[in-house]
């Protein structure tokens, strides 16, 4: 507190250059886009700042450290001799969190600044947006913004997504008419499948350990939403993902989602808000690793890993520009089946 009264607050400033103006300016433009969501860092006063001949970004300041650091202490930790797990529960949470840093990345909400946070949602009315190609979703990109009191985030916490440094942006077609588009309005596109395949290549990574994670492309058998199975060709780990324990229906998704056939992204949304919110404690206690899902063991892993964690040295890099990951975000190897879609009508 000032002597005046009033309170100090912690902000983080992004500096560029003044030859790096445009993609400041780009940047900042993108968080504009998707203020009003709250799994994406938010703008702080004007958001945008002149110093001499250098430019800012302002933001809000998240003291709980990325996902990046949460994996560092778990392998530390496995390394020393000490026997800890990531629970299935706590990583259908950042599956989760991720699903919707995808939904909004799509659908952009552009709200009023300082406006109310509003849940993500799905529209379904066939109306074109502009939509982001995040290009970078990794481990030193989210940012754990700390606890929540909502139902959706019981088993972990909120988490926000940074650096929009390498991203693109799709503008909205004003020509768009979905009745002449061949399977109708288009929900998941090129930049969806992209940005839904990085996330699973983040969350796969927490769910196996130190696996390969973009490989060649392996032919698998999966399951589906209905209760089925089909054959895809996936970039994901196949060999030794057996042994890390994780649930059939996690793995059939991260593989679906690091595939040739990438699910639509309302199907994930679904998929995973049925883990989170509507799948019982029971279920995950199944099996040997039935231990680490327990009440007491998540609220242990949260409080100890994630909320009371030293987190100095992942500040100490963030304010020096400087970040460590599991590797950079993973690219598909494989094209899009988007792609030989006839998106919009001629004009």
């Amino acid at each position: 507190m000032r002597p005046d009264g009033t309170f100090m607050r912690k902000i983080i400033i992004k500096f560029f250059y003044a030859d790096d103006e445009e993609d400041a300016r780009q940047e900042f433009r993108i968080l504009q886009m998707l203020t009003g969501s709250p799994h994406v860092v938010r703008l702080v006063g004007g958001g945008f700042q002149t110093f001499g001949d250098a430019f800012g970004i302002m933001e809000e300041y998240l003291g709980y450290g990325t996902l990046q650091g949460l994996y560092d202490r778990v392998v530390a930790r496995q390394e020393a001799g000490i026997v800890v797990r990531i629970p299935e529960r706590f990583i259908w949470n950042v599956f989760f969190c991720l699903v919707r840093m995808c939904v909004v990345l799509r659908f952009p909400p552009q709200g009023a600044p300082q406006a109310p946070l509003e849940p993500e949602t799905i529209p379904n009315d066939g109306v074109d947006r502009p939509e982001i190609l995040h290009n970078d979703i990794y481990g030193s990109n989210v940012l754990i913004a700390g606890p929540s009191n909502t139902f959706d985030h019981a088993h972990g916490p909120l988490l926000e997504l940074i650096d929009f440094g390498s991203s693109e942006i799709r503008e909205a077609d004003e020509n768009y008419d979905e009745d002449d588009v061949e399977d109708g309005w288009i929900l998941t596109t090129e930049y969806t499948e992209e940005n839904l395949y990085q996330c699973a290549a983040l969350v796969m990574r927490l769910a196996v350990g130190k696996l390969p994670i973009n490989t060649m492309g392996q032919k698998v058998k999966v399951l589906t939403s209905g209760g089925g199975q089909e054959e895809v060709t996936t970039e994901g780990p196949v060999n030794g993902v057996e042994a890390a324990g994780r649930s059939p229906r996690l793995i059939s998704l991260l593989w679906r989602c690091m595939s040739d056939a990438i699910p639509e992204l309302e199907e994930v949304w679904d998929i995973c808000e049925d883990r989170v919110l509507q799948t019982s404690v029971s279920e995950y206690m199944n099996g040997e690793y039935g231990v680490y899902e327990t009440d007491e063991y998540l609220r242990w892993f949260i409080g100890e890993l994630v909320l009371n964690a030293d987190y100095s040295q992942e500040i100490w890099r963030r304010t020096r520009g400087q970040r460590r990951s599991f590797e950079t975000a993973p690219r598909r190897r494989s094209r899009s089946r988007i792609t030989s879609r006839k998106r919009y009508r001629s004009v």
